[in-house]
């Protein structure tokens, strides 16, 4: 079956309901009854409304699953990071240190993720003695890490290691609700509610309703009315935005020229912040299983920001980053964007090449090969 076309879906939409409601109107006209007209009207509509909506919301879900073979959306790298899972075990008994990393776009390369540089960089040098795994995906913030953490405690990690993005601490990245990881909050341990209900992200809150709902979804159906209604979301979101477009140059605009960060932005991160919290959730989280942390900063150019009018201010945040999170003895915090070659960024100078990826990877497993000094014990 082919794909619909760009105006496949709403031409179809339109039509059917024009017809079903020309086909309900004549029914009603029967009818002895305004009311009774009425109300056949209506539940016509309602009906056939329902259905289309249901059509392009499983649709688009199943879009979503087919994608995962080119451009793995979330639940695919989920669905194979399991896979890798179950191929390992989770005994005690493994004879690797089992190192999990988790990242955003800005580790994203097709075919090509951190977590491959770093076990070619472990490998080096101690071949066969770490296994590596974890996924990468845009938009991850410390919410989404603390998430992930929870699904893999079971898996005993031994290891976890994250980036540290500035740009994921800003109010305005963090209010962005990013609703396709709502397919992670069922992974939240009941151990672990009341730590996670004092969170607070932005739009991206804990609510229990929502949670028990999603681990319902999850255990029951399959997170099949997740995909629906992701799907839903998507279409009618994409068509918005298209419309949105169309309009900007029907008026004379352009959408090339429209530019929502145009105004000065200043990122100053405060030592309370709510990802700086949340990221205090994980090193608690960590040091209660045993896990050892290491933290590495991302690297970006604070220049070709400054020209798009965004002060990321890395110097000033780095720090307080660090000063809040590398206090406990299972954590390291390593300030990689001090020295990283500016030649590895992509031409939006945020995200790396893979020559990048790597570079990360080979600083990053020199700790990793070096013992902590004072690691925690598992449980």
């Amino acid at each position: 079956r082919q794909a619909p076309t760009r105006w496949g879906w709403p031409a179809a939409a339109g039509l059917a309901l024009l017809t079903a409601l020309w086909s309900v109107s004549i029914l009603a006209n029967r009818m002895k009854t305004g009311f009774l007209q009425a109300a056949a009207v209506i539940t016509g509509t309602l009906v056939l409304g329902g259905a289309v909506l249901g059509w392009i919301g499983v649709e688009r879900g199943a879009e979503f699953v087919r994608a995962g073979d080119s451009a793995p959306d979330l639940d695919a790298s989920l669905r194979l990071l399991d896979t890798e899972l179950a191929k390992a075990g989770n005994g005690p008994g493994a004879q690797t240190t089992r190192v999990f990393t988790f990242g955003d776009s800005t580790h994203q390369f097709p075919r090509f993720e951190f977590k491959d540089a770093l076990k070619i960089a472990l490998d080096r040098e101690r071949p066969e003695q770490f296994s590596v795994y974890g996924l990468a995906h845009g938009g991850m913030t410390g919410r989404d890490y603390y998430l992930l953490l929870n699904k893999v405690l079971e898996n005993r990690p031994d290891v976890l290691v994250l980036p540290i993005n500035v740009a994921t601490f800003e109010d305005r990245w963090y209010n962005n609700p990013m609703w396709y990881f709502d397919s992670l909050e069922p992974f939240l341990r009941l151990d672990e509610f009341p730590r996670a209900f004092r969170l607070r992200v932005g739009q991206r809150r804990f609510q229990w309703e929502h949670i028990l709902l999603r681990k319902a979804d999850a255990e029951w159906f399959d997170r099949k009315p997740s995909r629906f209604l992701g799907g839903l979301r998507s279409y009618v979101d994409r068509e918005a935005q298209r419309l949105s477009i169309l309009v900007q140059n029907r008026l004379g605009g352009s959408a090339a020229a429209y530019r929502p960060n145009a105004a000065d932005r200043f990122v100053r991160i405060a030592p309370d912040s709510d990802m700086v919290n949340v990221f205090r959730a994980i090193n608690a989280l960590a040091r209660k299983h045993g896990i050892r942390v290491i933290y590495y900063t991302t690297p970006l150019d604070d220049e070709a920001q400054k020209s798009k009018g965004v002060f990321f201010q890395p110097r000033f945040n780095f720090d307080t980053i660090q000063r809040e999170l590398s206090g406990p003895s299972h954590v390291t915090f390593l300030k990689l964007h001090e020295s990283f070659p500016k030649e590895l960024l992509r031409d939006d100078f945020v995200h790396l090449k893979p020559a990048g990826i790597q570079y990360l990877a080979d600083h990053v497993a020199q700790t990793v090969e070096t013992p902590a000094t004072d690691a925690p014990t598992p449980p």
